[in-house]
């Protein structure tokens, strides 16, 4: 059996990206970085869990590709 977790807290994965956890919670609230709301009602604090798939997701869509320059110029 597998010890990575499965599913992430906003916590965890700014620990992880050395990021704040207000910065997580912003990128789940635009869109951004999916996440599920695991708490048990809907009107009180939300419970944010992340997917290890949803969060390769948000990677391939930030991956920084270098662009090369085209001739021989400086």
């Amino acid at each position: 059996m597998s010890t990575v977790k499965q599913k992430l807290r906003p916590r965890e994965v700014a620990r992880e990206y050395g990021v704040s956890v207000d910065k997580v919670l912003a990128w789940i609230r635009s869109g951004e970085l999916r996440a599920i709301n695991a708490a048990t009602s809907q009107v009180g604090r939300p419970r944010f869990l992340i997917s290890r798939a949803d969060l390769a997701a948000f990677e391939q869509s930030r991956e920084v590709v270098s662009q090369t320059r085209q001739g021989g110029g400086k």
